[in-house]
């Protein structure tokens, strides 16, 4: 592919210029990325598959990124539909959203002030070059600018339909914005523009793209998002490399999963109501093997109004420790970790990890009772498949080292645990949670995940929600997440807002 660049800018800049230049990033690649975080975050429409036809972001943009995102303004029918019905229940976004609105041209008037965009009309200078698609990749800092605090590079992919327009368009959008220092940069291929944080940048980029091959081409960037569901939204992530080429960045990010594997999201509406984000986890060092079936979590109380259930949270345990281990000792030095845990123990009476692996056992569901919520009374309980033995002994010397309002019996499978005698009473009797429409519906896939987790948000804003923001948050229904580990590092996840 040919790259064609903002007139006036095909000579690289030297080092000193890239720093300076970097001031200006937030003009076109800032914006590019408001413009996917805005959208994603309940301003998008629906499309009907983010592999749909034509070139996509990811067909442009250099291979090597250790981070993408992507999205589509360029909707089916079906998913559009979709998309307005859910977005216009709530009264902040209905004014908005009509089923003639154009996305491009809300973002653009949203940011044109700020930007210094006064001068531009979006009908006549953006309009008949900008296309649908965007994707925005985070690289490796190239070597002139490499340092253990170094920020990634960063490469914006933004679909164009008309190649002389939108270097014409783009180089006054650029020159058009306000603030001093360089600005950024961009070149321009037959379907898209490449923006970086300045002229070297892009270049370098678009060189890259076209010598060593593009991101859609990396065969674990497309294995990793192959088989996912229809979304409006894309992200991907290899943890490893970013660890590898920014460790501080990495460290930022806190997740031992995000760190050591790939993770990959999709948003979607599913149906009218219905906003879910599913994905998957790929290599993940700090997974642990296949967790079992989580049981139990449909046969608690009726009056359940949030839940949580892990299935072999014993095995989740030494990975974790170990996990911990690596992040403390790293920060603190060789040692901190054991140190901190030996006094623990020493205070507490307690072995870890094997005394909270008991605690964990083999199936651990959790539940909030909506009895006395509205007057700020919390009945909260576990039941455990475990050694209640053993467990209820673990509890003993924790409860007389800390003294705290819980009560806890054993069961014939483990023991049950909770905020006072009622709450343990009522859960170790069990119910029919599972019974409840609202409830299914809100983790449909609950049978073979090995993690679930509901809220029951109606019945919480009901308690809880300010009178002045209980319009925007009425059509809330509730939340459920479910996933399963498959072994090997491996694992997927589902997680749905469903409103009314």
């Amino acid at each position: 592919m040919s790259w064609s660049a903002a007139p006036g800018s095909d000579v690289l800049v030297s080092g000193d210029q890239e720093a300076s230049h970097r001031n200006r990033s937030w003009l076109l690649v800032g914006i590019a990325v408001a413009l996917v975080a805005t959208l994603v975050g309940g301003v998008a429409y629906g499309v009907n598959r983010l592999s749909g036809g034509g070139a996509q972001p990811e067909d442009a943009l250099p291979s090597g990124a250790v981070a993408f995102a992507k999205l589509d303004l360029d909707p089916s029918a079906g998913q559009k539909i979709d998309a307005i019905r859910f977005l216009r229940k709530f009264p902040s976004l209905r004014s908005h959203i009509s089923e003639d609105s154009d996305l491009r041209k809300q973002f653009f008037d949203q940011v044109a002030d700020q930007v210094g965009w006064t001068g531009i009309n979006f009908d006549r200078d953006v309009k008949p070059w900008l296309g649908q698609r965007v994707g925005v990749a985070a690289y490796a800092p190239h070597k002139s600018t490499l340092d253990p605090s170094s920020q990634p590079d960063v490469v914006v992919a933004l679909q164009v339909t008309d190649h002389d327009a939108a270097v014409e368009g783009l180089t006054r959008l650029v020159d058009s914005a306000s603030g001093s220092g360089p600005s950024p940069g961009f070149v321009v291929g037959d379907d898209y523009a490449l923006l970086a944080q300045n002229p070297a940048d892009a270049q370098r980029a678009g060189r890259a793209a076209s010598e060593r091959g593009t991101l859609g081409e990396d065969k674990t960037f497309a294995s990793d998002l192959a088989g996912l569901d229809s979304g409006v939204a894309a992200f991907w992530l290899d943890g490893k490399a970013l660890g590898t080429a920014l460790p501080m960045v990495a460290a930022g990010a806190g997740s031992s999963v995000a760190q050591s594997g790939r993770t990959t999201y999709v948003l979607r509406f599913d149906g009218p109501d219905v906003l879910e984000l599913v994905g998957k986890v790929t290599g993940a060092s700090s997974l642990p093997t296949q967790l079992g079936e989580l049981q139990g979590m449909d046969t608690l109380p009726s009056s359940t109004v949030a839940a949580f259930g892990l299935a072999d949270g014993r095995k989740v345990v030494g990975p974790a420790f170990d996990s911990l281990r690596k992040n403390v000792d790293k920060t603190a030095g060789r040692g901190a970790f054991d140190q901190s845990l030996a006094q623990l123990e020493a205070q507490y009476g307690i072995q870890l990890p094997a005394d909270l692996e008991t605690l964990l056992g083999s199936n651990f569901v959790a539940a909030l009772d909506r009895t006395g919520l509205g007057q700020g009374q919390i009945a909260v309980a576990a039941r455990v498949q475990t050694d209640g033995t053993r467990a209820l002994a673990i509890l003993d010397r924790l409860t007389a080292a800390l003294p705290v309002p819980i009560a806890y019996r054993k069961l014939p499978d483990g023991y049950v645990i909770g905020s006072d005698q009622r709450a343990t009473g009522r859960l170790a009797g069990g119910g029919s949670l599972g019974s409840n429409a609202r409830f299914t519906n809100a983790v449909p896939d609950l049978k073979g995940s090995s993690v679930a987790m509901y809220v029951d948000l109606a019945a919480l804003v009901d308690a809880f929600a300010p009178s002045g923001q209980r319009a925007d948050l009425a059509p809330l229904d509730t939340v459920g997440m479910t996933a399963v580990t498959a072994g090997r590092g491996s694992g997927t996840f589902r997680l749905r807002l469903v409103t009314k």
